[in-house]
């Protein structure tokens, strides 16, 4: 909350949006593509917090390929 608060030069805190089901996330997701994102963080809420790769958090982006 402190580093939202203030404004910086180089950091955007990203927003917490709680999930609310199958289509909500896919329209999310899509929201993000559509303004030049890579994806999206899933986190179990759950899960407790711990520094580096955990369990609790999922990545969902898009996967471009050459094929």
């Amino acid at each position: 909350e402190r580093v939202a608060k203030k404004e910086w030069k180089y950091i955007t805190v990203a927003p917490k949006v709680e999930c609310k089901g199958t289509s909500h996330l896919e329209s999310f997701f899509q929201d993000v593509i559509d303004v030049g994102g890579e994806g999206v963080i899933l986190r179990d809420p759950s899960a407790p917090y711990q520094p580096g790769r955990s369990p609790g958090y999922l990545k969902h982006k898009v996967n471009y390929s050459n094929n």
